[in-house]
């Protein structure tokens, strides 16, 4: 469902953007050695021994399975390899130590060392003479730097004593990542298992994006994230200092339970508006904002709401029959999660030009709701609701409608104002841009950018309810994409294909000389049939604009603005009914062009476009058809087709250029064709589309007074001997 307004109402979809982020911290094992006897001798290389008894089996062993010293010669040495500690700290050093045997000697001792880096040893801890089964440790051991660790184990026994050890094990935690002095500290960069700590300024867009466990930016410091650019946290942000999400950077929380502590702003930044009293849906990313403080220069009484359940059109023209839906949202109210607000920009703004707005506050992130209304008459098409993007990111609205399906429709409509409000003051409904989750695709409105799933953060959108209900969004629906935010504003104006695309989908624009666009999409995909299957796949179109291409669909009276039509038709034979209409009285060129297309059929076919009022076919794939018309609805001028037998089995079309129209006196005009041909009959056109003369012909080259030809330019339908058709513009020096 989408909004009509009047110039006292009036609305303008602006650009906004996205934003993003992700993060860990427990102990890791880095390194655990246990020791095993192999023919009575230990395993290890590391083993320097001055035993007397060099077997490694005694009968003193509680098992054969440890590291042992027994009436040693001197000091035996084990050493560990070396142990990777360069991302990690809170180092924690364990082994197990025994004695057993019998006599005692002063000079009896098993001691424990640790070296970083190559450098002197330090004692962790010694055990002497006869003491207790019982664990060496060091515990909490910080990494200042460092990058290896080496373990070192010395024993020494002069008497029929045993002194073990075994389980040599090192744990450590994840290094925090932290920016200080223009530099990660100790070379550790940020990750999804990491807490990161922002202690001077760091800007994405220059030092990347990254993604975290836990974020923190410390007191008088700024993170600024930079357009197309991210930064995604796991689960708590915590701002002392500052946070800049830029238009189209991204800003996400992944955790639902995950909390954001602190301020931070949102800037967001409108594609150029004409006028200041060009609308832009808004919805705040930040928490307690009022409108006033959001929107300081707008006048207060541009400045809405829209009530829903005030919403009432029994007459089915897409107004609310009393007038009271859009409501004044005063300046001192608090711009509320998931709500969208109209507002216009400032009366002293410079047009043409964009509008600059900066939200600030605490980010928005986890659950958050708010109704929808199901309301109007029984025999209403729609019932809009007008929801805003809740966070400092954008959202998928393919996810936001798995979540909601029960309650909205399966179309998403964006305000994207290109043409002024007519007399009346009424915007055309044709500046709505579409999306649709059945055929996963949109339409452009007269900004002539298609949009894509993704909703910019800070976005208000138009939604249509299915039933009275709350709308949920939760985290998941976030995304961190450094394209999700830009796409919807990137215009598809060349006529291209999408590889690797299964369905096939055709946009097909019409244009004028005097400044019409209108967009449609037809689609062969999975779920659709050819009939009406609802918003999920066809999204009919508002005839408000000054022009429009629709399609349609038979049993139904509407206008189709997007199409779904079953994937099993899409054949030599299919045929895709057009409609025209316009409300233009002047002289006028409309252009029909392909705008782009996706899927292997189409891909693979020529497009042709049947005029069935003038009788000709046209290769669509290789030129824009050119028409002019009358004021009126034409719901069966046009089909798309794939073969030319589609015009007549004995009926074919030539190039225009097979035909010569040039002016030879004051009001004579000649037409010439091959000489292997002859003209049977032209009929002369205006560019309102009315009938100006109908001539007979015999020769290949004919001359006729036409006195009454006051335009100097006109379209010439010309049927040949052959049997053959041409249309063709002529302008008349």
């Amino acid at each position: 469902m989408k909004f009509n307004f009047t110039i006292t109402k009036l609305i303008a979809f602006t650009i906004l953007f996205l934003s993003s982020v992700a993060l860990s911290n427990a102990q890791t094992s880095l390194y655990n050695e246990t020791f095993t006897a192999n023919n009575g001798t230990t395993s290890t290389s590391n083993w320097s021994s001055n035993n007397y008894y060099t077997s490694w089996l005694s009968p003193f062993d509680v098992n054969n399975n440890q590291m042992r010293s027994f009436y040693s010669q001197g000091e035996d040495v084990w050493t560990s390899s070396s142990i990777d500690i360069s991302n990690y700290t809170d180092l924690n050093i364990s082994l197990d130590v025994s004695v057993s045997g019998w006599g005692i000697n002063s000079s009896d001792y098993i001691s424990a060392y640790y070296s970083i880096d190559g450098g002197n040893e330090v004692l962790i801890q010694s055990k002497f003479n006869n003491f207790s089964d019982t664990t060496i440790t060091l515990s909490n051991l910080q990494n200042n730097g460092y990058s290896n660790l080496t373990i070192i184990v010395k024993l020494r026994n002069d008497g029929f004593k045993s002194h073990t050890f075994d389980n040599v094990n090192v744990t450590g935690t994840l290094l925090d990542a932290i920016w200080r002095n223009n530099s990660w500290i100790n070379g550790v960069l940020p990750s999804s298992n990491k807490i990161v700590t922002i202690d001077d300024d760091f800007n994405t867009g220059i030092r990347g994006s990254f993604s975290c466990k836990e974020l923190t930016v410390n007191a008088g410091k700024t993170l600024t994230v930079d357009n197309e650019t991210y930064v995604e946290v796991e689960n708590d942000a915590v701002i002392n200092g500052d946070l800049i999400v830029e238009t189209k950077g991204a800003f996400v929380q992944v955790n639902d339970n995950g909390t954001f502590t602190g301020t931070g702003h949102v800037n967001k930044t409108t594609a150029n508006k004409n006028a200041w009293y060009y609308y832009t849906f808004w919805g705040s990313p930040v928490a307690n904002m009022t409108v006033a403080e959001a929107f300081p220069n707008v006048s207060s009484s541009r400045r809405f709401y829209f009530e829903a359940s005030n919403f009432l059109d029994a007459n089915n023209d897409n107004f609310d029959d009393d007038g009271n839906d859009w409501q004044i949202a005063p300046g001192n109210s608090v711009m509320i999660p998931g709500v969208a607000y109209a507002v216009t920009s400032s009366t002293s703004s410079t047009f043409p030009g964009p509008d600059y707005v900066t939200f600030t506050g605490t980010f928005n992130t986890g659950i958050i709701t708010t109704p929808i209304a199901y309301t109007g008459d029984a025999n209403s098409e729609g019932h809009p609701n007008l929801i805003g993007n809740p966070y400092a990111s954008a959202i998928d609205f393919d996810k936001l409608y798995a979540e909601n399906s029960s309650v909205i429709e399966g179309t998403v409509s964006f305000w994207s104002q290109a043409t002024p409000a007519n007399s009346s003051g009424k915007f055309s409904q044709n500046d709505y841009a579409t999306y649709s989750v059945g055929m996963h695709a949109g339409v452009a409105g007269a900004s002539e950018v298609i949009p894509t799933q993704f909703i910019p953060s800070g976005q208000g959108v138009s939604l249509t309810a299915k039933a009275d209900g709350i709308l949920t969004f939760k985290n998941n629906m976030r995304v961190k994409g450094t394209t999700d935010n830009t796409q919807f504003f990137k215009s598809s104006n060349t006529k291209n294909t999408t590889n690797n695309i299964v369905s096939n989908k055709l946009w097909i624009d019409l244009k004028s000389n005097n400044g019409v666009f209108s967009q449609i999409l037809v689609g062969y995909v999975d779920g659709a049939t050819n009939d009406n299957d609802g918003l999920m796949y066809d999204s009919p179109k508002s005839d408000s604009g000054a022009a429009l291409l629709y399609s349609t669909i038979q049993n139904s009276s509407k206008k189709y603005v997007i199409q779904g039509k079953n994937v099993n038709s899409l054949t030599d034979e299919e045929v895709i009914a057009l409609g025209f209409k316009t409300k233009i009285t002047e002289a006028t060129v409309y252009t029909i062009s392909i705008a782009q297309m996706e899927g292997d059929f189409l891909k693979g076919h020529t497009i042709y476009l049947k005029d069935n009022l003038l009788n000709t076919i046209h290769d669509l794939s290789a030129n824009d058809y050119t028409f002019s018309s009358e004021v009126g609805e034409f719901n069966s001028r046009f089909e798309i087709v794939f073969q030319t037998a589609a015009l007549s089995t004995d009926t074919a079309t030539l190039e225009s250029n097979t035909v010569k129209i040039f002016k030879q006196g004051q009001n004579q005009v000649c037409f010439k064709v091959a000489n292997n041909t002859s003209i049977k009959s032209i009929n002369i056109i205006d560019l309102q589309g009315r009938m100006l003369y109908k001539l007979k012909g015999v020769n290949s080259e004919e001359t006729y007074n036409l006195p009454h030809l006051n335009q100097s330019i006109f379209i010439a339908n010309i049927e040949l001997s052959n049997g053959s058709l041409v249309t063709k513009k002529a302008i008349l020096n």
